[in-house]
This record gives C-alpha cells, sequence and structure tokens, in this order.
C-alpha cells in the first residue's frame, strides 16, 4: 500500500480491502452485509475481498466483491498491478483479479509469512500480535478452517524472534503469541501431538528476550503437557489462558473429533489455577451441538458451573457446508437459541464474579491507551488523570473499570 503512495480515505475510496471470516455462519453473514453497506455507500469503488470466506465462499464472494484473493499475499499481487494516475486515485482500467482459489493445493507452497512481508510495525501501539503458525490438520467435525488455512506450517525460531527482538527494541511491553493452532508449533502433523515444540519455543523467547510480558491467544488442550505447566511458572507469561473446549462432554467432544476428555478439562484447569491461582480461564464453548440431548446438555451447564472457569465464550452451532457436522441430524434453532441464553446467563455470572474478586487486588496494569488497560490476568482497569500509555503500573483496583495508582510505586520491567 505504502509503495504504491496509497493512504487511508474513508470518505472517497478508491479502494476497499475486506477480510472475511467463516469461523461461524454468523461471520459471514456480517461479511456480506459489510460489503453490501460499503456498495451502497461508496458506488463502484474497488472492493476487494479475501480471506477465509474468499477461499471457501468463493462463488458467493463474487456476488458481493470485485476481486477476490486467498490472503494478504495474494493482494499484494493484485495491488502490484495498479497504476496511480497523476491525482494519486487508482486507474480502474487497469486493475485485473487476481486468480480465485478453486482449490486449496497451491497454499501448502506458500512460504509461511515472508521475511520481506513483514508490516512496519505501527506507532503508539502498546501490545505487538507475534504469528508463529498458521492451519491446522485436526479436520474437527465442525470446523472449516483446515479447509480455508490448509495444513499447519510454523515459521522458524529465528524469524520468530528476531520480530520480537524488533518490537522489544521499538518500546512494545507485551507480545501475544498467535496462530491458528499454536499450541501446535512445528507439528508436522497437528494430530501428532507429543511433537509439539510449543513450550521450547516460549522457554527460548523468555531466555533471549527480555519483553516482559507473553500472553497466548488460544491454547488446544491435547498439546499442553508438563513442560507446559513448568512454562508457565514464569511470572512473565501472562496468567491469562484462553482454552478452546468446544464442549466439556465426552459423547460430544467424540463427534466432535476432539481428542480429549471432560477428565482432561478437569485436569487441566486444575493444574492451571494450582500453578497460577489469580489466572483467567476463559473457554470457547459450542452449544446446540448435534447429539447434545436434554440430558447432556444439563451436565454441561452443571459442568460450566463447577469448573473454574472465569471467561465463556458461547456460540450457538451453525452447520458449515463442507463439514462433517453439518451431515449429523441438527437441532431445532429455538431449543439452541434457548440452551445459548442459558449458557449466557452462566458466562455472565462468572466473569462478574472474577471483576468482583479482582476489584480490591493490586495489578500491574500495561496501559493501552493513557489511562485504560489490562492486567496480566486481563482485568480491564481505567484511571483519572495522567497518560501512562505503554508504561506498566501497579494499580490497586477499587471496582470492575476504575483503579486507581499505587503512590510512588512502578512495576520492575
Amino acid at each position: 500500500m505504502q509503495n504504491l503512495n496509497l493512504k487511508p480515505d474513508e470518505k472517497s475510496p478508491d479502494l476497499i480491502l475486506v477480510n472475511s471470516c467463516i469461523v461461524t455462519e454468523s461471520a459471514f453473514r456480517k461479511t456480506r452485509k459489510k460489503c453490501q453497506s460499503l456498495r451502497r455507500k461508496f458506488g463502484d469503488t474497488h472492493l476487494i475481498v479475501f480471506g477465509c470466506a474468499a477461499k471457501i465462499y468463493h462463488e458467493k464472494c463474487k456476488e458481493i466483491a470485485d476481486y477476490i484473493c486467498r490472503d494478504y499475499l495474494e493482494v499484494g499481487d493484485l495491488l502490484s498491478e495498479l497504476e496511480i494516475d497523476s491525482r494519486q486515485s487508482l486507474s480502474k482500467r487497469t486493475l485485473t483479479a487476481a486468480p480465485a482459489a478453486e482449490s486449496l493445493a497451491g497454499d501448502s507452497a506458500r512460504e509461511l509469512i515472508p521475511n520481506s512481508q513483514f508490516p512496519n510495525f505501527p506507532e503508539g501501539r502498546t501490545r505487538k500480535l507475534i504469528k508463529i503458525q498458521s492451519g491446522c490438520d485436526n479436520f474437527c467435525s465442525f470446523c472449516l478452517v483446515c479447509l480455508a488455512r490448509g495444513r499447519s506450517q510454523s515459521r522458524s525460531r529465528k524469524e520468530i524472534l528476531d520480530e520480537i527482538l524488533r518490537a522489544e527494541d521499538i518500546g512494545f511491553k507485551e507480545i501475544v503469541i498467535t496462530g491458528t493452532n499454536i499450541a501446535a508449533f512445528a507439528c508436522q502433523k497437528t494430530t501428532d501431538f507429543k511433537s509439539s515444540k510449543f513450550s521450547d519455543l516460549i522457554f527460548e523467547i523468555l531466555e533471549k528476550t527480555k519483553i516482559p510480558r507473553i500472553r497466548f491467544s488460544s491454547l488446544y488442550l491435547q498439546y499442553l503437557d508438563k513442560d507446559f505447566f513448568e512454562l508457565i511458572k514464569n511470572k512473565r507469561i501472562c496468567d491469562h489462558f484462553h482454552l478452546s473446549l468446544q464442549h466439556t462432554e465426552n459423547l460430544i467432544l467424540k463427534k466432535m473429533n476432539r481428542p480429549y476428555s471432560q477428565e482432561d478439562i478437569r485436569d487441566i484447569c486444575q493444574k492451571i489455577r494450582e500453578i497460577r491461582p489469580n489466572s483467567c480461564l476463559a473457554a470457547d464453548i459450542i452449544v446446540g451441538f448435534p447429539y447434545e440431548t436434554e440430558e447432556i446438555f444439563r451436565n454441561l451447564t452443571i459442568e460450566l458451573e463447577t469448573l473454574p472457569l472465569n471467561r465463556i465464550h458461547v456460540f450457538p452451532f451453525s452447520p458449515r457446508e463442507g463439514t462433517k457436522a453439518s451431515e449429523f441430524p441438527l437441532i431445532n434453532e429455538k431449543v439452541i437459541k434457548k440452551r445459548a441464553a442459558t449458557l449466557q446467563k452462566i458466562a455472565r455470572k462468572k466473569w462478574d464474579d472474577f471483576l468482583q474478586i479482582n476489584s480490591d487486588k493490586t495489578h500491574e496494569v500495561l496501559f493501552e491507551t493513557e489511562s485504560f488497560g489490562h492486567s496480566t490476568n486481563y482485568f480491564p482497569v481505567t484511571v483519572k488523570g495522567g497518560n501512562f500509555r505503554n508504561e506498566i503500573m501497579k494499580v490497586k483496583g477499587l471496582s470492575c473499570c476504575l483503579g486507581k495508582l499505587k503512590k510512588n510505586e512502578k512495576s520492575v520491567i
């Protein structure tokens, strides 16, 4: 974009990029609705849709966009064909569509994130996302990610460390380890759980960098071994763990093709809580999955109330064309909606309890704005007065979102 002298313009853009998602059916509906809204607002402006929906729902995306790209690399290829006229606007006669993906065979041959594609780090940010891998081979019965992202590919340790060291030099205080299935780092196949080198990578990051805070995105349980539990004893690891559970009942887990049991869930949650007692434990839960009887749902609600979770993200099941689960007998949508409301009530209660418990504790907060930030366990804090952007300060929480700086105290970083 910078090489083409293109600049953001929200009033009369020549080009609009839409990064699409298909994690849920709702996500794709939002993509479609957004594109339709943009088309009404900006008329014949070039509209490019890329990402997962562009790969899987290619024909559907043709209805809402001018050009379809599988990923940001293809977007770059397309943009490189643009010509800029003397007024620095796009010459529409020169814009040609990038080849659309009918299959994903080419994805496995593409380099995951070439060094030359690293964007410049944005100014004024406090938290840097570090992508360590992409793709997944697990083929959960409800999921299209394996088709959209392709097989698992991991970046080299050197690339990852170099990016973190760059972020550290610029002044970032926190990194978030991201990817499709981060705990499967370095697995040739993500189904080969024991070949994961995730903990080894994080130990190396701890040894070779000084970044104060390391946060993890979603974690799949089957990779969390004794090395992981040793790893999280390090206080530079944020005590905020998002677990990709999806369900707690064994029959449903089996139908989902999730390779762990209810007993594994209990064990892992308990171990994390013992090692990092103030942790925020979060989880994704799909409700209304096929074969979820009334009895199974009741057991699910009891289990979620019992587990030491603090935040639950509830997703009503929606069948995705092309997945095995779409062939299963479906539950009535009204039943799913009612069950989702029940779980959301449990989720609100757990989150409110977490906020209340943390409200009178002292937290080390990384300020993302002048006055707002998060603790290591993702407790939200707002303070009055001063400008603390990108500072880690000790804060005494007075309420769920209002804290007070402790006088003359600052964390050692």
